[in-house]
């Protein structure tokens, strides 16, 4: 038998296409519901995801275009997400928490979007957004889009579940459309390792259209070891500043290499160790500990929400002179999310109508566990919000007062 080189896996169709030779019956993605489970095996994956790959192809899409996939986490995401890698298209994960979209369409605008995949249903954002755009809503996968803002989408790709009610003339679903499609071999050369295979959106610090794009020989890589910079040169323990350098590290915003963001540049040294602001240390056996971000990054359920778009949000009510969001102890979900306001000294602004007004800023989804909506909210005037000395929120401060009234231990 011929061994193989690197460059046999070095993409993730390569990758994938390994897997499934070698463990065609094995469940590598188990999809459980309260009353379902679905799994699909190497083999159906490859097969599934090359036929969603081979449609898109002949629907027109090209290599290096963007393809924002709005689906949740479901079955018909993961074979379209890995249907968009085999068809040598990029990903992107589109998401919509504001009313208004806006979130959305910045960074689709931003990333070029070419493509956009959506469940038509009422309950998905996407299409409540984006429906009258849709040139053919009826259609059995593929439809022309037209959007004034993000001006290069012009395909939509319609994914209809099993349980959907929105199946025109008994259309077949997804799956089952692709299940009993033709047979197609599966493209596995259309990527190269440095091509960006996904992008992901991040709020950063100052909003939703941080857009990280991943390439193929990042995500090969992914979990290699990487090195921190101490910032001393004791002997173990020590406090570190976190700079990892490797293949797999962020190097920039995607759609930025014409026109760097000068902040990003900032973010390295001049031997390209990225800054990333955590903290932590070594013990004596050399295992790293990693104690937190200089910055307040809230941690609920998993998902990472940096507070900074969301106080922008609430301060533009009329009412609010400062608004801080901070994380709060929880045995279960590791961070709640509290709103801590000041109100101008005569607004009879509540509670309750602060958290009414906080809902309105998110578009309603009943079917999203991720959206940041805050758990608790105080309200307080004049000398009784701390501040600093040069008239900032004291967030030491503040954070006391919320753990206090609302933390693990306070219940």
């Amino acid at each position: 038998m011929e061994e193989s080189s690197s460059a046999d896996f070095d993409t993730i169709p390569k990758r994938l296409k390994c897997v499934a030779d070698r463990y065609p019956e094995r469940e590598i993605f188990i999809c459980v519901g309260k009353d379902s489970r679905y799994a699909f095996t190497a083999g159906s994956l490859l097969r599934l995801a090359g036929k969603f790959a081979t449609r898109l192809l002949d629907y027109g899409f090209k290599h290096g275009d963007v393809i924002a996939n709005t689906l949740p986490n479901s079955p018909e995401r993961i074979i379209t997400d890995l249907g968009i890698i085999l068809a040598g298209c990029v990903g992107l994960n589109g998401q919509i928490l504001l009313a208004d979209g806006s979130d959305f369409l910045d960074s689709a605008w931003k990333a070029r979007c070419n493509g956009l995949i959506l469940c038509p249903e009422e309950w998905s954002p996407t299409w409540v957004l984006l429906r009258s755009n849709i040139a053919d809503q009826d259609a059995r996968m593929f439809s022309p889009i037209s959007h004034q803002q993000v001006t290069d989408m012009t395909k939509a790709v319609l994914v209809r579940s099993a349980s959907s009610f929105s199946r025109p003339n008994d259309q077949p679903s997804f799956l089952d459309d692709l299940e009993t499609g033709a047979e197609t071999a599966p493209p596995l050369d259309l990527c190269q390792p440095d091509d960006v295979m996904y992008v992901l959106s991040s709020s950063g610090s100052s909003g939703f259209s941080k857009l990280i794009p991943h390439t193929h020989r990042e995500a090969v890589v992914m979990g290699a070891p990487w090195f921190a910079r101490s910032r001393s040169d004791q002997d173990v323990p020590k406090e570190f500043s976190a700079r990892p350098l490797g293949p797999s590290v962020f190097t920039g915003f995607f759609n930025r290499q014409a026109s760097p963001d000068p902040a990003t540049s900032l973010a390295f040294t001049p031997e390209c160790w990225y800054r990333t602001e955590d903290f932590g240390w070594f013990n004596e056996g050399g295992s790293l500990y990693v104690l937190g971000r200089a910055r307040d990054v809230i941690s609920r359920d998993g998902i990472h929400l940096y507070p900074g778009w969301l106080e922008a949000k609430i301060i533009q009510h009329q009412d609010i002179l400062e608004a801080v969001i901070l994380p709060v102890s929880d045995t279960i979900r590791h961070h709640k999310i509290c709103a801590i306001v000041k109100t101008h000294p005569e607004s009879t602004l509540n509670e309750t109508e602060l958290e009414e007004f906080s809902r309105s800023i998110f578009l309603a989804n009943t079917r999203d566990n991720y959206v940041p909506m805050p758990d608790f909210f105080k309200i307080l005037k004049g000398k009784d919000f701390p501040q600093t000395a040069t008239g900032k929120p004291d967030l030491h401060s503040l954070r006391k007062i919320v753990e206090d009234q609302f933390g693990a231990n306070t219940f």
